[in-house]
């Protein structure tokens, strides 16, 4: 188990309450069970994006997802190419 001491009483960490800061907006947000899926994240590689932030990237993700088949058949090679390579990293 992993715990730490508060005022001499031992905590295990699933008790605590956890915080991050939105990499977007700068807000807090209470980092609660849903986030966590039952398991302790990397704390120093975790992001959590707050609720206003999360709704604004779904609506652009679901824009481009139902947009994107119209948009690359409009694509020449060359921008299809140019495309491939700025998202092979990303993948």
């Amino acid at each position: 188990m992993i715990y730490i001491r508060e005022n001499g009483e031992i905590k295990p960490v699933y008790e605590l309450d956890y915080y991050s800061v939105c990499p977007q907006c700068g807000e807090e947000v209470n980092v609660t069970d849903e986030y966590l899926d039952g398991e302790l994240p990397d704390v120093w590689g975790t992001s959590v994006y707050c609720p206003r932030c999360s709704a604004a990237f779904a609506e652009k993700r679901d824009f481009i997802i139902s947009n994107i088949g119209q948009a690359v058949k409009r694509m020449s090679n060359e921008e299809l190419t140019i495309v491939k390579d700025l998202t092979a990293d990303n993948i």
